[in-house]
């Protein structure tokens, strides 16, 4: 079963799940401050897995996350606006950026044959080399030099927000001189498809190592695809340590391509020696690249744009945003979630029982007709998009399932789950909803 959504955590609401990882759980949330209804923060919340919070080296990692960040101040970096313990779990509470990441933009673009126009891409490269640079020059609160390098730059940790902001988010793995937790030689930290050849030997690594993820990135922009897609981690090491990076892509919108190749050749150069010295240098040669063909966009029409892309975006989050701010939390902390009237649901397919072997029967509705259709009437009490529980009546019996569905335009389409007693046996079922406003 899910965790329920609403629910207090610190000084926190937590509103529901946006991912989770092998370490850690990442949620929306509000701040609540006095229970006060004209105070409306959203932020994220990370927190340590419940079996890794006795994890010392991960509690260290977790901790050299949270100060690193906390000294970034940056319009290109996720901001962290706090740190502490509940119970036995450490969280942190995260800036958050209402939109999508490069990869989701990518992605949705090549299912259609299209590709991020390159004016754009340069854009959003431009802004992460400036956050970069910040990361990268950083001095601790005493002066001292960082030297943070952030090890994981990749289009999943670029957030592009629907007013057009570029954020670089997740410096979960990034190396800086005061890490409580050091990496052993053994180790490499990031993700195989964008790390430098140094980084994938495990050699010594600085801030160039980011740049050339960055390259990375940008080659993915202008392609379409994963620079290795296809290729397993074996061979992904044996091309980059020996030096064979990706060739430049055909920009068939550019029509002098030497300049862009010069800046895809250096970002990608094998000896770092050979490639850009600072994220300052490299963005000024993507700055110099795109004035030779427009200029880099406006925040502004980097978000009309990403409308264009996704147009009932900025309304789906409006409307997901507006009805958490309607949360109303009590004096004595409760939460008050006004319920939704959705009018009738139709559960189609599938529902002829299917044996769940071992499972405890969380539902008790020995009455229920397993039929191959059939109309359901209640009450959503939360649908946001992700996954979440609803609470209906079914032929006078109070049950509660599963369910997981996404809103697209005014229906809520997805699947649910659920477990009865009927004949004495326990039994599954699950099927197809789809709800109307």
């Amino acid at each position: 079963m899910p965790e329920d959504y609403p629910r207090r955590y610190a000084d926190y609401v937590l509103l529901d799940r946006l991912g989770q990882g092998g370490m850690s759980e990442v949620d929306l949330a509000r701040k609540v401050v006095d229970q006060d209804p004209a105070f409306v923060r959203f932020l994220v919340i990370k927190r340590i897995k419940t079996d890794r919070s006795a994890d010392g080296a991960f509690i260290r990692m977790f901790k050299d996350e949270a100060r690193i960040t906390a000294e970034l101040h940056h319009e290109n970096i996720g901001q962290v606006y706090d740190f502490g313990r509940e119970g036995d779990e450490y969280y942190m509470a995260l800036e958050y950026v209402p939109g999508i990441d490069v990869r989701y933009l990518i992605n949705v673009l090549r299912e259609r044959k299209q590709r991020v126009p390159v004016r754009v891409a340069l854009k959003v490269m431009h802004d992460v080399l400036k956050g970069l640079y910040h990361a990268h020059t950083k001095r601790d609160t005493f002066g001292k030099p960082m030297r943070i390098v952030h090890r994981d730059v990749n289009p999943r940790n670029i957030m592009l927000s629907i007013r057009g902001e570029v954020k670089l988010i997740d410096f979960g793995v990034a190396k800086a001189t005061d890490r409580l937790e050091r990496t052993r030689t053994d180790h490499v930290k990031g993700k195989f498809s964008y790390m430098a050849p140094e980084q994938i030997s495990g050699l010594q690594i600085d801030h160039r190592a980011d740049l050339y993820a960055v390259g990375l990135t940008l080659h993915e922009f202008l392609s379409g695809a994963s620079p290795f897609a296809g290729l397993n981690q074996v061979q992904i090491m044996h091309r980059m340590v020996s030096g064979q990076a990706p060739p430049m892509p055909e920009v068939p919108e550019v029509a002098d391509a030497r300049e862009i190749t010069a800046v895809h050749q250096k970002a990608l150069a094998r000896d770092p020696k050979d490639r850009y010295q600072t994220a300052e240098e490299f963005r000024k040669a993507i700055a110099e690249v795109a004035e030779s063909i427009g200029g880099l966009p406006s925040q502004e029409q980097l978000a009309s744009f990403l409308n264009s892309v996704d147009p009932g975006l900025t309304r789906v989050i409006q409307e997901r945003m507006e009805a958490f701010a309607a949360i109303e939390i009590t004096a004595d902390g409760v939460i008050n979630h006004p319920a939704t009237s959705m009018g009738d649901i139709s559960a189609v397919d599938e529902l002829l029982p299917t044996p769940i072997d071992g499972a405890a029967p969380y539902v008790s509705c020995p009455n229920l007709a397993y039929t191959t259709s059939a109309v359901w009437t209640g009450t959503l009490v939360t649908a946001t998009g992700a996954e979440g529980v609803i609470s209906m009546q079914i032929l006078g019996s109070q049950v509660d399932d599963v369910w997981v569905g996404e809103f697209v335009g005014d229906t809520l389409t997805g699947r649910f789950q659920g477990m009865a007693q009927a004949g004495g046996a326990n039994v599954g079922y699950d099927g197809q909803f789809v709800v109307e406003r």
